[in-house]
C-alpha cells in the first residue's frame, strides 16, 4: 500500500517542486514541470529518469544559483535503493515460496524499499524547507 502511494504521490511532489524552482534556478533547470511527472510513469523511462530529475530539483532547491555542477550524494543513494528495488521485484516474485528461503528474500526485498522511501523523506523535507527559505538566503544559512 506504501509502495503504491509513493509511485502517485512522489511523482506529483516532483513536479509540484520543480514547478515551484522555475523562476529561481539560475541557469534554468533541465527539466519542466510537466516532464518531472512523466518520466516517472512512462514505461521504460522510470527506470533512468527519475535519477536526473531529482537531482537537478534537489541542488537547485539547495543553491539556486550555482547548482549545476554540484554533487548529491544522498541523491545516488536514493536511486542505488530504488534501482535495487525495482531488480529485486521480479527476482523474488518469482522466488517467493512459504519456505524460510522465502521469507528471507520478502524481508531483503521490504529493507531495500523501506532504505529508499527514508531517502525520500529526507530529500522531500530538504528540498521542501531549502524552498521555503527567502531567495537570497544560502542553504547553509537555512540550517
Amino acid at each position: 500500500m506504501i509502495v503504491l502511494a509513493n509511485m502517485l504521490v512522489w511523482p506529483v511532489w516532483c513536479g509540484a517542486a520543480n514547478r515551484a524552482m522555475q523562476p529561481w534556478a539560475q541557469p534554468a533547470l533541465k527539466t519542466k514541470p510537466i516532464m518531472a511527472v512523466l518520466w516517472f510513469i512512462i514505461p521504460g523511462t522510470f527506470i533512468f529518469m527519475p535519477w536526473p530529475v531529482v537531482r537537478e530539483l534537489y541542488l537547485a532547491s539547495e543553491e539556486p544559483l550555482d547548482w549545476e555542477d554540484r554533487k548529491a550524494p544522498i541523491v545516488g543513494w536514493w536511486w542505488g535503493l530504488r534501482i535495487l528495488s525495482y531488480f529485486a521485484i521480479w527476482p523474488l516474485s518469482i522466488m517467493a515460496d512459504s519456505t524460510n528461503d522465502g521469507f528471507i528474500r520478502t524481508l531483503m526485498f521490504q529493507i531495500l524499499i523501506i532504505g529508499e522511501l527514508v531517502l525520500q523523506i529526507l530529500l522531500v523535507t530538504r528540498m521542501t524547507r531549502w524552498q521555503a527559505r527567502p531567495k537570497s538566503m544560502t542553504a547553509a544559512e537555512a540550517f
